[in-house]
């Protein structure tokens, strides 16, 4: 019954006998454990990973390491970044490579550093079975360190968990502060080191919000040299680059992050995209220069807030400009745009004219000795207009050098112009002189 119901549960086989026509009774469901090949071959599922309790003692017995490959070449052609995180401090380190054979360079640089800065040794080594952890130039190389080698199962990530979480919190601290600044794919090297370099310095809840930069050299970290990463910043120029004595004393760059040795930063001087490392510059942690929207000059404030408007001010000190009053001057006045109103009644020089008119006519005189009397234009009857006189035009100018009319020795038309013997030829009339002949073409109506 178990085949035939397509492999159910036990429980469903139990509940099938209650609920279901026409099944068999007393069908035996053994309690134990029982192996089926399809149950085994159809429905078998991943078993979840419950997290690791045991931790290291202390600093560097234990390393977790990594890799992380990038779909986009970076500025300096990287393509993948190697991560080593230590177990006891969580303190990050990451190394980025252009090829994943460079791994083994890059672990031999790590190992060298932990013996030189912190005077220990790396005691045990876990990583994943990439490629680049399995080969036997990099298994040779731990060996001979006397470092035990801890390998996790094929295509087993969670047994890696701590370096695929700590890729995981890099990647989302990095793409955050890279996006928000509008930067392109190929600067995520700049996003990475910022980000590793931020995490070190951040409070972590299984530390008892202590940092790892704490836990690993014991001093609190210092933050008064962070700015917000792809922020604008007007860099000095030093004199030894200026085009001439002329070039502005600063720029607007891209910051990208702190230069190695933390005394300076590391900046993108446009238009060509050069890595610029100064110690001197005034940053606008609110301006974005590579987001379309905030090129150029703000419009407003570093709180993104429109500008304030000009209050006016009362009392006797008061040097803030006045409004304009009603007693000013015309001539600060604006002057009145015509409109088409009150273009139907009748002006005052019109009516002054008109009223002069009727006291002439009142006046008595003789026809010969009156004068003409000029009334003024009807309001109904609108005035002639008056002709538009065409400024002439002055004469084209023409050239004083006499024409050169070719001349051909033998030329049975003589030594006429080509345009005139032209014109003779399709004239009827002299077509007869020229060639001397009558024209052989039937006239129209003639006998034949």
């Amino acid at each position: 019954m178990h085949r035939r119901l397509a492999h159910p549960s036990k429980e469903v086989q139990r509940k099938a006998e209650k609920n279901v026509k026409d099944y068999p009774k007393g069908v035996l469901i053994p309690d134990e454990p029982h192996v089926c090949p399809g149950c085994a071959q159809g429905k078998m599922t991943d078993k979840s990973f419950p997290p690791s309790e045991t931790r290291a003692s202390k600093p560097f017995e234990l390393v977790h390491s990594d890799l992380k490959s990038f779909p986009v070449e970076s500025y300096r052609k990287y393509k993948y970044s190697i991560v080593f995180f230590d177990d006891y401090t969580s303190h990050a380190w990451t190394i980025n490579i252009r090829s994943k054979d460079a791994a083994l360079q890059a672990t031999k640089q790590f190992l060298a550093m932990v013996e030189t800065q912190y005077k220990t040794k790396v005691r045990k080594w876990k990583s994943d079975a990439g490629g680049e952890y399995t080969s036997k130039a990099f298994h040779q190389m731990l060996k001979d360190k006397g470092i035990e080698i801890l390998q996790s199962v094929p295509h087993v990530h969670q047994q890696n968990g701590h370096a695929e979480r700590i890729i995981r919190t890099l990647m989302e601290k990095a793409e955050s502060i890279r996006l928000q600044a509008c930067l392109p794919q190929s600067w995520w090297e700049f996003a990475l080191d910022h980000a590793t370099h931020i995490y070190n310095q951040t409070p972590i809840r299984r530390l008892s919000w202590l940092t790892p930069y704490t836990m690993v050299t014991g001093d609190k970290p210092s933050i008064d040299h962070l700015r917000v990463f792809g922020s604008g910043a007007y860099v000095f120029i030093p004199a030894e680059v200026w085009a001439n004595k002329l070039s502005p004393k600063s720029e607007l760059m891209v910051y990208l992050g702190t230069a190695p040795g933390g005394k300076g930063w590391i900046f993108m001087r446009g238009p060509n995209n050069v890595i610029f490392t100064a110690a001197n510059a005034t940053f606008d942690e609110s301006l974005f220069p590579r987001c379309p929207k905030q090129a150029g000059v703000r419009k407003n404030t570093k709180l993104q807030t429109s500008a304030p408007k000009p209050k006016q001010c009362s009392g006797d000190d008061c040097h803030c400009p006045l409004p304009i009053s009603d007693d000013d001057s015309e001539e600060e006045q604006p002057v009145p745009l015509p409109t088409n109103k009150g273009k139907t009644k009748e002006t005052k020089i019109q009516a002054r004219q008109r009223e002069i008119g009727e006291q002439i006519r009142r006046i008595p005189l003789p026809p010969s000795e009156a004068p003409p009397v000029t009334m003024p234009p009807r309001r109904d009857v609108p005035p002639a207009p008056q002709a538009q006189v065409v400024p002439q035009q002055p004469e084209q100018r023409r050239s004083g050098r006499a024409r050169k009319v070719p001349v051909k020795p033998g030329n049975v038309y003589g030594d006429k112009h080509p345009v005139e013997i032209e014109k003779e030829m399709r004239s009827k009339r002299t077509w007869s002189k020229v060639v001397g002949e009558h024209s052989s073409r039937p006239r129209p109506g003639a006998p034949g």
